[in-house]
């Protein structure tokens, strides 16, 4: 399925290429200003003050250690409305299994 934004303009952080790796995804979005804050109930509570969002590039999944925290995080963030998300291949086989 194909969905246009044509009325998103950003500004964008755009990540690619996670791959398990939850502590460096969040050293990364708290060195570009992002504010991360953890929350028992919730999980992450993410935001930027200058109103940046993240764009996922694929593969959020596979190789580190911490999949399902990416993914969970991720999808936190994209039903929050902080963040995109693009399926990649990793995501795709884990999806199909």
């Amino acid at each position: 399925m194909q969905i246009h934004q044509e009325h998103e303009t950003g500004p964008f952080d755009i990540f690619g290429d996670v791959h398990g790796c939850m502590d460096e995804l969040l050293i990364l979005l708290r060195k570009l200003g992002y504010q991360v804050l953890e929350d028992e109930e919730d999980g992450f509570y993410v935001d930027h003050p200058e109103g940046r969002r993240v764009v996922f590039a694929g593969d959020l999944v596979d190789r580190g250690p911490q999949s399902v925290g990416v993914l969970r995080f991720a999808m936190a963030m994209v039903s929050r409305g902080l963040a995109f998300s693009v399926m990649g291949n990793h995501d795709d086989r884990l999806r199909r299994w």
